[in-house]
């Protein structure tokens, strides 16, 4: 097998479990906090909403610093860097005993972890450079594969062994990721070369390319939409029952789905990224996420909407790898660290903003209404779309 490809695969792997360990506890803090003595309605959703974005923000903050120091050191190191503090971090949460522990545990985790960004960082100089579209495509399937699955069997650990157990079990996952890391991946001789001798500033300069900087507005639209809902998906499930009890299993289950459809996109719709123009594909498949998006509250059925938010879950799967392939393109690879590194932070402080922008939402017009406001989102995201298309450029795509 090439090495990239060895690379890639075990990337992949270990990516299915980082995401798992972060499965077993994010989609059922709003339920732990009520465990934790908040009962009020209007604060379970203002924490819920508090406890999501604190992570975007430090995790938008320090992105950058690791992606310039991927850059210098290599990919592998931060990639080991987080996923040992991801573990350390996992291994605190069971001891917790007040929901201001969750909030400092939760800005840790943006500012020390960022498993995502390192992973993609190291796959997209490893690989050649007709094969992109391919591997960021695989690789994020990855990422929601452990979503997937993290939640699924969380939400079994969390109705039959409680919180913190399963908390605990999230932590060893971690554990099993990092060592795959450092025994089974090598990072490629030319990569660690690559070792930047640019300035940060000269980086980011290299990097202010329309095309780069219209993507990245596409993909903080894209976050703020789906990051307005993720978060309350617990809250809505027991809206919906009138009840706590049980709630956690079927949580999972929703998660798990919407893991399989974006995982399937990346897979699947990704791939079309080097076969078709990326700009075009980016803009059909925004136009028929919004069309989707509209049908997610036009329907009264719980399990119906459930369905139209998945499809447009899927469509919108493939336009994240495509954009990281379109900025890869145009970005020389030894300034994919920092590349990553901003895009994060772009993705980071839409998902600082939207939960809280969600938790206004929700109180005061409802949960239901956040589909409203992802179907208000994603219409400007499209239109901004066809100017992407139609504006001419002198990369070759």
């Amino acid at each position: 097998m090439q090495k990239w490809k060895k690379n890639l695969y075990l990337t992949w792997f270990a990516q299915i479990l980082s995401l798992m360990g972060f499965g077993f506890i994010i989609p059922f803090i709003p339920f732990f906090i009520q465990e934790l003595g908040i009962s009020s309605d209007a604060e379970i959703k203002q924490w819920t909403g508090l406890l999501s974005s604190v992570t975007g923000f430090s995790l938008g903050i320090a992105a950058p610093i690791w992606g310039y120091l991927a850059d210098r050191i290599g990919k592998k190191w931060m990639m080991l860097r987080s996923l040992f503090f991801a573990f350390l971090i996992m291994s605190i949460y069971p001891f917790i005993t007040a929901v201001e522990h969750i909030l400092i545990l939760r800005l840790l985790q943006g500012f020390l972890t960022g498993t995502i960004t390192a992973s993609a960082a190291f796959v997209a100089s490893n690989v050649p450079e007709n094969k992109l579209s391919y591997a960021l495509g695989f690789l994020s399937s990855s990422t929601f594969i452990g979503y997937s699955l993290g939640p699924l069997l969380g939400g079994i650990f969390v109705e039959y062994l409680g919180y913190r157990r399963s908390f605990f079990a999230g932590g060893i996952v971690f554990l099993l990721g990092f060592l795959m890391v450092l025994f089974f991946i090598d990072e490629q001789k030319q990569a660690k070369k690559m070792k930047v001798q640019l300035s940060l500033k000269k980086s980011i300069k290299n990097m202010i390319k329309p095309v780069i900087l219209l993507s990245f507005f596409i993909t903080f639209m894209l976050r703020l939409a789906r990051t307005m809902i993720f978060p309350f998906l617990p809250l809505i499930v027991q809206e919906n029952r009138n009840s706590l009890e049980g709630a956690a299993p079927i949580v999972g289950m929703i998660t798990a789905i919407v893991g399989v459809a974006t995982a399937l996109a990346g897979i699947t719709l990704a791939r079309f990224g080097d076969q078709f123009n990326k700009k075009k594909l980016i803009g059909v498949l925004l136009g028929l996420a919004f069309l989707f998006s509209t049908l997610t509250f036009a329907t009264s059925h719980f399990y119906l909407m459930i369905v139209f938010y998945i499809v447009v879950v899927y469509l919108l799967g493939g336009v994240d790898p495509i954009l990281q392939s379109l900025n890869s393109e145009n970005t020389s690879a030894d300034a994919r660290g920092i590349l990553f590194g901003i895009q994060t932070t772009v993705m980071s402080i839409a998902w600082g903003f939207s939960p809280l922008l969600g938790s206004q939402i929700s109180i005061h017009f409802g949960l239901k209404s956040l589909f409203v406001g992802f179907a208000i989102i994603l219409l400007p995201t499209f239109v901004l779309s066809l100017f992407f298309i139609f504006k001419k450029s002198k990369t070759k795509i």
